[in-house]
């Protein structure tokens, strides 16, 4: 109760005192669109803190994690291999299109916690489609961006963002904040973002305002 009280007055701090330097934060989370582990951290942990922090927080999403991109027939069309299949690839390209159709935080992310809320989020092929006509979508631009080159782009630039971190990501999400990762970030942000982020403020480490 007593650890609970104290998060609290944390969590009210940084919102009076923010709101009057406003400088928004970043959070980037590296991930695949049928990974248990990213599952768990975007509904339980990135979700609540972007709910209750939205106006001081921008997220970026970056949906590729260990999959790999080829040129098989030796041309400009990319071939991808996703570790969970080509359903994950679907996936991937396609929230991949909707946070690049709507060039929004909000939506791009309902869309995303759609997908993974569903109970057969697995099967990305109908779970894209639901969720973009639950959530009101258009969703032919979207299927456009996915079967063609347009979303190949995307996944490719998503590629790229991947094998350029630094350091190298070991594990899928990947979290940064701020532009970087260290090992007490990715821990601590996957039990309880929300209240690193507040400390994190607080303590005056990353959050620069």
């Amino acid at each position: 109760m007593i650890k609970f009280l104290v998060f609290l007055m944390f969590l009210f701090h940084f919102i009076l005192t923010i709101d009057s330097h406003h400088t928004n934060n970043r959070i980037s989370v590296y991930y695949e669109s049928i990974c248990p582990d990213s599952r768990r951290f975007i509904l339980n942990q990135l979700i609540p803190t972007y709910e209750k922090l939205s106006p001081y927080v921008d997220i970026d999403l970056i949906p590729f994690g260990n999959a790999n991109v080829s040129y098989p027939n030796h041309d400009f069309k990319p071939y991808f291999q996703c570790q969970h299949g080509p359903d994950e690839c679907y996936g991937n390209k396609a929230q991949a299109c909707v946070i690049d159709l709507t060039k929004s935080t909000r939506p791009s992310l309902s869309y995303v916690k759609c997908m993974f809320s569903a109970d057969n989020w697995r099967q990305t092929v109908m779970t894209a489609q639901k969720c973009a006509e639950t959530l009101s979508m258009n969703w032919t631009q979207i299927k456009e961006c996915i079967d063609g080159s347009h979303g190949d782009r995307l996944l490719v630039a998503h590629s790229h963002r991947t094998f350029n971190l630094e350091p190298q990501h070991r594990f899928i999400p990947w979290v940064i904040i701020d532009g970087t990762h260290t090992d007490e970030i990715q821990s601590r942000s996957q039990t309880n973002l929300m209240q690193y982020m507040c400390e994190a403020y607080h303590n005056n480490h990353l959050l620069r305002i």
